[in-house]
């Protein structure tokens, strides 16, 4: 196809579009759109390529054969327009930017190809994983070390663009040395993002493909991972590696200039009129409970009530919102259980075929960084990326996991999060392997606010894998010995209607969802079962001592004064000295010998609780008790001996007796 027009005048063309374009009720749209920007302070104008279209056939045919001239020129034309509208917030940004919606040349992921190179193409898929939000250096100040001339040089894709020589340095024929000047360049916000291939548009027997997409500016963070999104972009291309003497061969990726997200009632269901009509007909039928149950897998006999229960799954149930906020969801969950070769996994595959947004994966080898989100590592570059697992790209519709029950209980402990509603109550305390205590509500909320870019929403649920060197104190199942491990994610869930409280033997409590695993003594060994489901009497693994140890140089003991409220974190994660000084100072004021024994005196459950942390700093076992005006820590009998060689020593026993 010819050129319209020589590039000055396509730009006059988008203003002039801008200005005169009108709707069928005589509404000038774009010239509205432009005058509301500065009000959302917005830095781009959508424009429906339907209106381009209808406006000159020429420029849209153009914007799809030639998109990066068209969009330049439009962005241009827009900041133009702006000049007149708002002039004062023109001068705030050098580019506004043109984003075209609407594009009708859609191809498939799996049909982009090298004639798509170049043009503007729109691709549908599913966001798997994202970077973290960088900034691109567009044009570069450097300055000659020399004699600190400045210099602008402009930048592309490919590496960093240096200055070929300084003006006064070439002059004296020195040679020249650059140093880049950030605080005067000028940067632009980057984002990398994968899109795969929809589940329903998978080929049978093929794995799913995928493509990167460039994010730049405002279209940074508009998605998450999980999400279904539409890309409007540049098919560009970039070299595979470094080497000379490598085959010439290329690796295409899309430079976005619209994403459009789906929203999640919109997935994949299209209600005609027609199906409305013979929906509507159905009702009426007095057997279509029984019609709806035979239709599911129709090939498996039998199974009527599952087959119920799976109709039940499919059509959801309505989430209920009580008046205090508290949401509870409308799905229920169903746990197949059988012999080998009676059709599970036929079902499984059934229901992931017909769900609108239905993903089929097998437990046996997945961990629960593969189900739910993980922090994965690309190996060309060495960047980082969220990853969205089975159970994110499910939301809103169905996750059927094959041979759950070979996953690690550890895993399989970690999924269970994304089905409940949430775990720990947010004002329970943890206590980090520094010494850090925190409510686990608070630390979790400053985690994701300042991660907001990488936090994965799940099934009611938001997740956050860490990167942050975060660890706590774990049970180890094999040896039954606390270790440091690192944590690896965080979630918080909508809350339910109820918690339950369980009261151990030393006076610790923890107030978790019904649905919590908690490990107890069953039957010679130890299994998780529901916090609802424990009894009193259940033995569960007990902390014989704390392996806490702060990290770094020794820190001054800081002095306990009486009515002060928590042990410091320098104490509770520093060397045993400074522990057992600590102990001694504060069982001087607030420690009682008793007849059978001794024990701390705290005007609080809190301090409580720090005074019997401390203790098992040193291997001596306490329990909690309420008294009048307060809490006590008495020291156990079985660690009486320990207590008076660690913290009253050979003087304070004489002192004692005395």
């Amino acid at each position: 196809m010819g050129e319209v027009a020589p590039g000055p005048t396509l730009k006059d063309f988008f203003v002039e579009f801008f200005k005169t374009f009108q709707t069928a009720d005589g509404e000038y749209k774009y010239r509205a759109r432009i005058a509301q920007m500065p009000i959302y302070k917005q830095r781009s104008l959508i424009v429906d390529f339907d209106d381009l279209l209808s406006y000159s056939r020429e420029v849209a045919s153009m914007l799809v054969d030639e998109p990066r001239r068209v969009i330049e020129e439009a962005s241009m034309a827009v900041r133009e327009v702006m000049m007149v509208e708002n002039r004062e917030y023109a001068e705030l940004y050098e580019r506004l930017t043109a984003r075209f919606k609407g594009v009708p040349n859609a191809v498939p992921l799996r049909g982009v190809r090298s004639a798509h190179i170049g043009k503007l193409i729109v691709v549908e898929g599913i966001v798997t994983r994202m970077s973290p939000v960088k900034q691109q250096l567009v044009e570069a100040v450097f300055e000659c070390t020399r004699c600190g001339e400045e210099i602008r040089v402009p930048q592309s894709e490919e590496g960093l663009v240096m200055p070929p020589a300084c003006p006064n340095c070439s002059k004296e024929k020195r040679k020249p040395s650059f140093r880049l000047v950030p605080e005067k360049s000028k940067f632009i916000d980057w984002q990398k993002l994968v899109l795969q291939e929809r589940p329903e548009e998978l080929p049978p027997g093929q794995l799913p493909r995928s493509i990167e997409v460039v994010l730049k500016e405002d279209l940074v963070d508009v998605v998450r991972p999980g999400d279904r999104a539409a890309v409007t972009g540049i098919l560009c291309v970039r070299r595979e590696g470094a080497r000379r003497e490598a085959a010439p061969l290329f690796k295409v990726y899309i430079d976005a200039n619209y994403v459009d997200v789906s929203s999640k009632e919109a997935y994949d269901v299209e209600i005609t009129p027609e199906d409305e009509k013979f929906i509507l007909e159905l009702s009426k039928d007095p057997y279509i409970r029984e019609k709806i149950v035979a239709s599911i897998a129709p090939s498996i006999h039998g199974y009527e009530k599952i087959k119920e229960a799976i109709a039940c799954l499919l059509f959801g149930g309505e989430p209920k919102v009580f008046p205090d906020g508290v949401r509870v969801r409308g799905d229920i969950h169903i746990l197949l259980v059988g012999d080998p070769g009676v059709g599970k996994s036929q079902i499984l595959r059934y229901v992931a075929s017909i769900a609108p947004r239905g993903i089929y994966t097998t437990g046996k080898g997945s961990t629960a960084a593969g189900l739910t989100a993980a922090v994965v590592r690309e190996k060309s570059t060495g960047d980082f990326y969220l990853e969205a697992g089975a159970l994110v790209l499910a939301d809103g519709g169905v996750a059927c996991i094959d041979e759950f029950d070979k996953m690690d209980p550890r895993d399989r402990v970690s999924i269970h999060e994304a089905m409940e509603q949430q775990s720990y109550h947010p004002s329970v305390e943890v206590l980090l392997a520094d010494g850090t205590k925190v409510e686990i509500g608070r630390l979790v909320d400053e985690l994701m606010e300042r991660h907001r870019s990488e936090v994965v929403s799940g099934i009611r649920c938001q997740i956050l894998p860490l990167r942050e060197p975060i660890e706590v104190l774990a049970l180890d199942l094999d040896s039954l010995e606390l270790r440091r491990v690192r944590v690896d994610r965080v979630s918080r869930h909508v809350a339910p209607d109820e918690f339950v409280e369980i009261e151990f033997s030393n006076g610790r409590r923890i107030l978790v969802t019904p649905e919590h695993p908690v490990f107890v003594l069953r039957e010679g060994r130890l299994a998780t079962v529901p916090a609802i489901e424990v009894e009193v009497g259940d033995l569960v693994p007990g902390v014989g001592e704390l392996p806490l140890e702060r990290r770094g140089g020794a820190l001054p003991v800081p002095a306990l004064r009486p009515g002060e409220g928590r042990v410091p974190r320098e104490v509770l994660g520093g060397p045993r000295e400074v522990v057992r000084e600590f102990l001694r100072a504060a069982f001087a004021r607030h420690g009682e010998v008793q007849r059978d024994g001794a024990a701390f005196t705290a005007p609080s459950r809190g301090l409580a609780e720090d005074y019997q942390d401390l203790l098992l700093r040193l291997g001596v076992l306490s329990s909690i008790r309420r008294r009048a005006g307060g809490y006590e820590v008495r020291v156990a009998d079985e660690s009486l001996d320990r207590f008076r060689e660690e913290v009253l020593g050979a003087q304070g026993a004489e002192g004692s007796e005395g």
